[in-house]
């Protein structure tokens, strides 16, 4: 048995396979190991293993992805939950949602406090407690936006490549 190595349709290395020497091959496949890529270069086969020179990829195309990247931690951030005078509170919009239908539903029924199922387990807690639970959520999910909001901002404003390049998308969050 030999280790043959295969190449995809554009050329890149796929893989290794075993074979017999004389067996049958599968296609786009050759005895020759591939090179390492140099920095700034990629291995493809072209009746031979090559290196080509990358093309530096374009600024509009860098922003857009740290943007969506700013997006994805914001959300993370807005809904991965709050530690409040030791009580852990879920902040994911359907945590939100019901918290602000208790309060509702509590001035209506003119109720003092309910049992409140926290992630850290249950606690009672009167109206105003509730109250402040809800603003605290309030001010991170907003902290959370204003964060995302600041990173499309100083993303819109990179002045080229190797500024975009650099930047850190997981700087400046709140906690």
């Amino acid at each position: 048995m030999k280790t043959f190595y295969l190449w995809d349709q554009t050329g890149a290395p796929a893989g290794t396979v075993e074979c017999e020497e004389n067996g049958p091959l599968p296609v786009r496949c050759t005895p020759t190991e591939p090179p390492v890529a140099d920095t700034g270069f990629r291995v493809v086969w072209r009746s031979g293993w090559v290196q080509e020179q990358l093309s530096a990829p374009d600024l509009a195309v860098v922003k857009e992805k740290l943007r969506a990247a700013a997006t994805a931690r914001r959300w993370s951030r807005e809904t991965g939950g709050l530690t409040l005078g030791g009580v852990r509170v879920a902040t994911a919009l359907q945590d939100q949602n019901r918290i602000a239908s208790v309060l509702a539903a509590m001035q209506v029924a003119q109720v003092d406090g309910v049992d409140f199922k926290a992630e850290n387990g249950w606690v009672y807690l009167t109206a105003v407690e509730l109250q402040g639970i809800a603003g605290a959520i309030t001010a991170h999910v907003q902290a959370c936006f204003s964060a995302e909001r600041a990173h499309h901002e100083a993303i819109d404003a990179l002045p080229d490549l190797s500024a975009a390049l650099a930047y850190d998308v997981t700087e400046g969050w709140p906690a």
